[in-house]
């Protein structure tokens, strides 16, 4: 009863899938729909009967998914995307359309692969995918197909004045109009979700747990407020309410008013938080990584029963105690393996201090410089040194000769270029494992997808370079579902 007193939101359903909930869309009926790693879209008209079942997407080079949903105002239609690289249009259950267009004549390994869906004021359709493009849907036809990105895209969404949005590995965010760049916001972060707000204005969700509020005319970034230790991986809004769910399990409510942004209330669900979504009346729905779409409400006629809630509650807490037990990222968002969550450390003596200098694999110099003298309160003009050291060590470290027989680049969606490497007759969930642990908190339910890949690779190919077949091209795009894998991992 305090609760609601309090006004705060409380557990109405637990709806269940058989695989992680990786997106969720509330439909103007009322209902809610959520799409899983199991291939099926659940379309719930309300949360009382069997859901609805959408089956239309399919396994493809070894893996599953739904990765993202949009349905379209005012029609009834739902749209959903995912990793066999479909986009389907669905109406009253039906399939009704195939949009195909992401990864058409591309070399790479799932470049096909849509990760991210959202709406145009004006009822047309964006689309975001591991081929790095951006595409507007007109009619179910491609209208635009926006590149720029040098990573994939993670999150698209579409601005209330018209223009095109998007969130990509590369740290950027990417400003569109009529199918042209306007400009490229640097987020310094990788951006995994994306918000509009009113007019120009966006609200970005990125690795360092940070919500930043942009002006994306002037390119001007007006707030920024952390709000978890962890990724912001979802982002939702109602009016002046804000929600972002983290890779940790944590909801956080937020008021974007007076140009500001204020923490209001948090909740813990028990898994990651991949999709969000408001209710016109005010309840919110959460997509997590245990398989679970929750919804809550601040009504008290909604309120799930007193046994469903204490169950709830429990694992939400198990969660919370064994994420805390977890040491977190590091401030720059890559993974690592290195005690210090770096890949590389090296002692270096700045007069007479003894300091610890730290990068990732594939981190620009320059920002690893920044980083380190900041932290460190270092004059900024030792910048060209520390850049000159860190570029020297990465050129021996790319130069070093490797034992394996296999050693394949891989290019993740946090910007870091990783090695996977193995020997012929190497057991595959063994060579999985073993690269997880090298690079620091990779999921345990993501490990078959890189044991499949190492299972493709033909016995015969070379050590580095083109693998004949289906499985890999060219070494940049290698191992390209890796993007979602270590991009989507909490620590990684």
């Amino acid at each position: 009863a305090l609760s609601f007193v309090a006004g705060q939101l409380v557990l109405a359903a637990q709806l269940r899938a058989e695989g992680e909930v990786r997106c969720v869309t509330t439909l103007e009926s009322g209902g809610v729909a959520f799409g899983s790693m199991d291939n099926l879209i659940r379309v719930y008209e309300t949360l009382g009967p069997p859901p609805r079942l959408l089956s239309g997407h399919q396994r493809r080079a070894g893996v599953d998914g739904v990765l993202a949903l949009a349905a379209v105002p005012g029609t009834g239609r739902l749209v959903s995307a995912g990793r066999d690289g479909r986009i389907i249009v669905w109406q009253d259950g039906q399939e009704v359309a195939d949009l195909k267009g992401h990864g058409e004549n591309m070399e790479g390994t799932n470049v096909h692969v849509v990760s991210a869906l959202a709406m145009t004021k004006d009822g047309c359709l964006i689309s975001g995918g591991w081929d790095k493009t951006v595409r507007l849907w007109e009619n179910q036809s491609q209208k635009y197909m926006m590149t720029g990105h040098e990573i994939a895209i993670n999150a698209v969404a579409g601005l209330a004045n018209g223009d095109v949005a998007s969130g990509s590995g590369d740290q950027s965010i990417g400003i569109w109009r009529d199918g042209q760049k306007l400009k490229s916001l640097q987020a310094k972060q990788v951006v995994r979700a994306l918000c509009a707000l009113d007019g120009s204005l966006l609200c970005a969700g990125t690795n360092d747990g940070c919500m930043r509020v942009w002006d994306t005319n002037s390119g001007q970034m007006l707030a920024e407020r952390r709000v978890a230790q962890s990724y912001v991986l979802a982002l939702a809004r109602r009016g002046d309410q804000l929600a972002a769910g983290t890779s940790d399990g944590q909801v956080v409510i937020l008021s974007w008013t007076g140009g500001e942004l204020q923490v209001k209330e948090e909740l813990q669900v028990c898994g990651e938080v991949y999709g969000l979504s408001f209710f016109a009346n005010g309840d919110l729905a959460v997509g997590s990584g245990d398989g679970s779409c929750s919804v809550w409400t601040r009504d008290e006629s909604r309120v799930a029963s007193k046994a469903l809630r204490e169950t709830f509650a429990a694992q939400a807490a198990a969660v919370a105690v064994a994420q805390a037990a977890e040491p977190g990222p590091p401030a720059g968002g890559g993974g690592g393996g290195a005690a210090s969550g770096f890949d590389f450390s090296s002692s270096v003596e700045f007069g007479t201090r003894q300091l610890t200098l730290s990068w990732n694999r594939g981190d620009d110099p320059k920002a690893v410089a920044e980083r380190f003298l900041r932290e460190n309160g270092l004059d900024p003009r030792h910048a060209g040194d520390v850049i000159a050291f860190v570029t020297q060590t990465m050129q021996q470290q790319s130069l070093a000769p490797s034992t394996k027989d296999f050693n394949f680049p891989v290019e993740v969606a946090d910007g870091r270029r990783l090695t996977i490497s193995w020997n012929r007759g190497e057991n595959p969930q063994e060579v999985a494992l073993n690269f997880a642990r090298q690079h620091g908190g990779i999921a345990a339910n993501e490990l078959p997808d890189i044991a499949n890949f190492v299972q493709q690779v033909p016995t015969g190919a070379a050590n580095t370079g083109t693998c004949s077949g289906r499985v890999m091209k060219t070494p940049r795009e290698s191992l390209d579902w890796a993007v979602e894998l270590v991009g989507h991992s909490s620590r990684g």
